[in-house]
């Protein structure tokens, strides 16, 4: 991970600027990550954080698909959503309990109080299923939330602490990738802060990981295909 270099800007909110933001472009699964959301993460002290989000805790639900997998109305009254809302998105379990995804925002009418997607959800909507909104600058109002202003490459964050002594942001899509690699032992090392998958292992053998601590990962942590008798 890169660790930023904050500043304090009043009791609630703290501006880290950035040389680069990391690329928005890793597939974690594209399948279920869609739309225009920053795809890494950040952490302050060690505990993630959450990009600004409505509800702040728990769900809100679909009340009434309006079509069949881009258009709802919701069954709480949503709060004015404020600023740019191009790299918003909503984490939802739109039809299936067992499949959620990340999808872009194409609009939102407070009147009617509906939400229109950027892209289809895979298996349709149905009323009743889950969803919250997340990386709307308006909805920064909480303990551990963040938001980025990619123009500007500042990060606001609301840390969960009253003055943090490490903010990092994860940075690299994967930390270990070991390809057609025989006869090593990796122990006692800390994996940390990828966007993707932490250790990528393939066509390998005879290779031992021991004592790793894998945490703080955007993907998976471990990957292992092809090759023989790796241990973990």
């Amino acid at each position: 991970g890169v660790r930023l270099i904050c500043k304090q800007v009043n009791k609630t909110f703290w501006t880290c600027p950035v040389n680069k933001l990391p690329s928005s472009t890793v597939a974690i699964d594209p399948s279920r990550i869609k739309g225009n959301a920053p795809t890494f993460e950040l952490f302050v002290d060690n505990q993630k954080m959450h990009l600004a989000r409505w509800p702040d805790k728990d769900w809100a639900h679909i009340q009434v698909p309006l079509d069949q997998n881009t258009k709802f109305s919701v069954m709480e009254q949503m709060p004015i959503l404020k600023g740019n809302l191009s790299q918003a998105q909503i984490h939802t379990f739109a039809k299936y309990d067992w499949w959620d995804e990340y999808l872009g925002i194409n609009s939102v009418s407070q009147f009617t109080n509906d939400i229109t997607l950027a892209s289809p959800t895979a298996f349709g909507l149905a009323s009743g299923h889950r969803f919250y909104i997340e990386n709307v600058p308006s909805l920064i109002n909480a303990p551990g939330e963040w938001i980025v202003q990619t123009a500007r490459n500042i990060l606001f964050v609301n840390p969960s602490s009253v003055a943090p002594t490490e903010i990092m942001m994860s940075s690299l899509p994967n930390i270990l990738v070991a390809v057609g690699v025989n006869n090593l032992t990796f122990k006692n090392i800390n994996f940390q802060h990828s966007t993707a998958t932490g250790i990528r292992v393939s066509e390998s053998n005879n290779l031992v990981f021991d004592q790793v601590n894998i945490n703080n990962i955007g993907g998976k942590g471990v990957e292992i295909s092809g090759g023989t008798n790796v241990q973990i």
